[in-house]
């Protein structure tokens, strides 16, 4: 069973990786930062439902980074410091993929600061799986 978490877990960050991919070329290449925040939010999703599979739990059906570093304390504290950081990831989810808010704009810093913080969660994802 271990093994399978563990393969499974790795399909996560596979997946993951993919989505990092296309932020690092978005960021360099392009000026849609939006879509860069929310593929940071989307691969560090796809990181903290890999640590909860490569730790014999299913991951819950929804897309809340905050919801999901809470999961994951409950293996390690270690993720207590990223809830403030979660949150700010969470808050690229919708706006970033839907004309609602009117006026809003992602800039360069917002995409840089959504990598950074993804960097963040994979270093505990990492160093606690």
């Amino acid at each position: 069973m271990v093994n399978n978490n563990l393969r499974l877990a790795g399909e996560w960050f596979k997946k993951a990786k993919a989505d990092i991919d296309f932020a690092k070329i978005g960021i360099k290449e392009t000026q849609h930062y939006g879509q860069v925040c929310f593929l940071c939010q989307q691969a560090a999703e796809k990181y903290l439902k890999g640590f909860l599979v490569a730790n014999g739990i299913k991951p819950p059906r929804i897309h809340s980074v905050t919801t999901l570093a809470n999961r994951c304390i409950k293996i390690t504290q270690k993720f207590t410091d990223l809830i403030p950081k979660c949150k700010i990831l969470d808050r690229y989810y919708i706006p970033t993929r839907y004309p609602i808010a009117i006026g809003l704009t992602f800039k360069k810093e917002d995409a840089q600061e959504a990598l950074c913080i993804l960097s963040k969660i994979i270093k505990v994802v990492e160093r606690y799986c």
